[in-house]
């Protein structure tokens, strides 16, 4: 039997907050309120400050907070679901031309309205994944392509207008492409290997990118390696 019970930290005072019963927490980007899956095949929504539970969702599986912080998105075999984090009412749905694919990832850009998403075509094995954009108002699918050369995706991010993707690969590349083509713009190469297990995205304005990742060396230390890259200044 396991107690898991997570300490929450404050990052400039080092004072411990509090301390959240459960597990598979994923707070919102306010960091003001939690999303828990229990057991019953159901998803909480909480608050931080006094754990009160706010709003239960129920087969949700992979909830994933929008930026904002207003919904949550579930992506199962073939469908995109959209719920309104205080309510738990469900907003939207959006069905892929292929309804085997099964979602991987998915991130919703509540300024630009548009949810994002990777798919494994769940049929052939060693396919490329395929990824897409569809219009929250609308409803419309935006965007549906493959991976092209570079195969499986292993992260996905988009920029606060949401006009550009920042993809890391399973095969080391970032790269660059725009929302409404998928046309890919530019590939950023590491100067130690590879951006496997790298954390990625872009700056508030959306004209940058990051890329962190930790590399062994030749000592007992490992190297943290930090890309920036200015869009206006092609560095």
């Amino acid at each position: 039997f396991f107690d898991y019970h997570p300490d929450i930290w404050d990052v400039d005072s080092g004072v411990k907050q509090t301390t959240v019963p459960g597990r598979f927490l994923i707070f919102s980007p306010d960091a003001d309120k939690y999303v828990q899956r229990s057991e019953n095949e159901e998803v909480v929504i909480s608050s931080l400050s006094n754990h009160d539970t706010a709003v239960k969702i129920s087969n949700v599986y992979s909830p994933v907070w929008s930026d904002g912080g207003t919904m949550i998105a579930e992506g199962s075999r073939g469908v995109i679901v959209l719920y309104d984090a205080k309510s738990g009412h469900k907003v939207s749905s959006f069905d892929l031309v292929n309804q085997s694919s099964q979602i991987k990832y998915v991130t919703v850009n509540e300024s630009a309205k548009l949810v994002v998403y990777v798919a494994d075509d769940g049929v052939h094995l060693g396919s490329f994944d395929q990824f897409g954009v569809f219009d929250i108002e609308s409803g419309v699918s935006v965007l549906e392509t493959t991976a092209g050369i570079h195969g499986r995706i292993e992260q996905l991010r988009v920029n606060g207008e949401g006009s550009r993707l920042l993809i890391q690969y399973a095969n080391g590349v970032l790269a660059v492409n725009d929302t409404s083509t998928g046309v890919e713009l530019m590939q950023l190469k590491s100067r130690r290997q590879d951006y496997r297990k790298s954390k990625i995205g872009f700056n508030r304005g959306g004209t940058e990118i990051f890329a962190a990742s930790y590399h062994g060396s030749e000592g007992n230390e490992t190297l943290l390696e930090v890309l920036h890259w200015d869009f206006k200044t092609g560095n």
